[in-house]
C-alpha cells in the first residue's frame, strides 16, 4: 500500500513541481512543436527536392539526345550540301557541252565565259529556232543588250 501512496503523491505533487517551471515547461512545448514543424518542412522539402532531382535528370537526358539529333541533322545536312554543290557543278558541265552541241548542230558560235553568256545565248538560240522575216541580226542584238542589262540590274539588286 506503501507503493500506491508514494505513487498517489507523486502525481499529486508533481502539478506543484511543475508550477515553479511553467515558464520553462512552456518552452519546452514550444521548442518541441517548433522541432515537429521544421522535420515536417524538411521532409516536404526533401521530397521536393527528390521531385526536382528527377525532373532536371530527364530535362538533361532529352537536353542530351536533342544535341545529338542537331548534330545528326548538321552532318547529314552538310553531306547533302556537299552533294548540291556536285550537282551544280556537273549540272553547269553539262550546260556548257549542251550550249556547245547545240551550236555545233546550228551553226551558231557564242563565248561562253560565265553563266551570264548562257542567257546570252539562250536568246540567240531562240531567235534562230524562230526564224521569221522580222528577225534580224539587229533584233538579236538589240534582245541580247536587253538581257544584259536585265541580268545586271538584277545583280545589282
Amino acid at each position: 500500500m506503501q507503493k500506491r501512496s508514494l505513487i498517489w503523491a507523486v502525481i499529486l505533487l508533481l502539478p506543484v513541481a511543475h508550477a515553479g517551471n511553467a515558464e520553462q515547461a512552456n518552452e519546452l512545448a514550444a521548442a518541441q512543436m517548433n522541432y515537429q514543424n521544421l522535420l515536417k518542412a524538411q521532409a516536404n522539402d526533401s521530397a521536393s527536392l527528390t521531385n526536382l532531382q528527377a525532373r532536371l535528370k530527364s530535362a538533361e537526358k532529352k537536353l542530351e539526345n536533342t544535341q545529338l539529333e542537331v548534330n545528326k541533322l548538321r552532318t547529314e545536312f552538310m553531306l547533302r550540301e556537299e552533294v548540291q554543290l556536285t550537282y551544280d557543278a556537273k549540272l553547269k558541265d553539262a550546260g556548257l557541252r549542251l550550249n556547245k552541241a547545240w551550236e555545233a548542230v546550228n551553226g551558231v558560235s557564242t563565248p561562253q565565259k560565265t553563266t551570264k553568256s548562257n542567257t546570252k545565248s539562250q536568246i540567240i538560240k531562240d531567235a534562230v529556232k524562230t526564224k521569221t522575216a522580222k528577225t534580224t541580226a539587229e533584233d538579236v542584238k538589240n534582245q541580247t543588250t536587253q538581257a544584259v542589262k536585265t541580268q545586271t540590274h538584277s545583280a545589282i539588286k
